[in-house]
């Protein structure tokens, strides 16, 4: 089985991903727990690791796609080289693998007034 790229709408991913897993489809929305700031409170969320985009397991693309395409917040797949985009299952286990390992890692860039 092949993993393939869904995009879906701004916000949806956790939301899509459920549907499809009561559907029966293996899906995988790569998680972390980040720190979100209100203006009057902080809190623990549990937030996708990309945005808009989920991972997708289909024996056979095309008779498959329609089928997930139809859920609700799903928009498109991620195309490449005219093809569906494949991911292998040696990524999917290498994301997996790195946000276990790695549950506290954050990310920091810093840009300086000027730079592009």
């Amino acid at each position: 089985m092949a993993w393939y790229v869904l995009y879906t709408k701004p916000r949806n991913e956790k939301k899509v991903t459920s549907l499809l897993a009561e559907k029966g489809v293996e899906v995988y929305c790569p998680q972390r727990e980040v720190i979100k700031q209100w203006s009057d409170r902080k809190k623990k969320v549990i937030a996708p690791v990309f945005n808009s985009y989920i991972f997708v397991s289909l024996d056979n693309y095309k008779e498959n796609a329609t089928i997930i395409l139809e859920t609700p917040g799903a928009v498109r797949f991620l195309w490449w080289a005219g093809k569906p985009a494949a991911v292998r299952e040696e990524e999917i286990k290498a994301i997996r693998d790195f946000l276990e390992a790695y549950k506290n890692a954050e990310i920091t860039v810093e840009i300086r007034e000027g730079e592009k």
